[in-house]
């Protein structure tokens, strides 16, 4: 499992996943945020099963990124 928040000025948006569920287009592990008119992300931090944490900043609306669970 792993949680997903995002911020993007006044958005704030949580997402809770599981490993092996089929988010977005039948990609596994993708997690999808609607910004409406935001062009910028402020913050993404994703929190992973192991406890530990990656922070992600300043990121563009439509874009995709990826991280990999620290330690693993």
């Amino acid at each position: 499992m792993f949680i997903v928040t995002l911020e993007s000025g006044a958005v704030y948006q949580k997402r809770v996943a599981s490993a092996g569920e089929v988010f977005s287009a039948g990609i596994i592990g993708t997690v999808h945020f609607g910004l409406g008119n935001a062009t910028k992300i402020t913050s993404v931090e994703v929190k992973w099963r192991n406890g530990k944490s990656v922070l992600l900043t300043d990121i563009n609306a439509n874009s995709t990124v990826s991280t990999d669970e620290p330690g693993v």
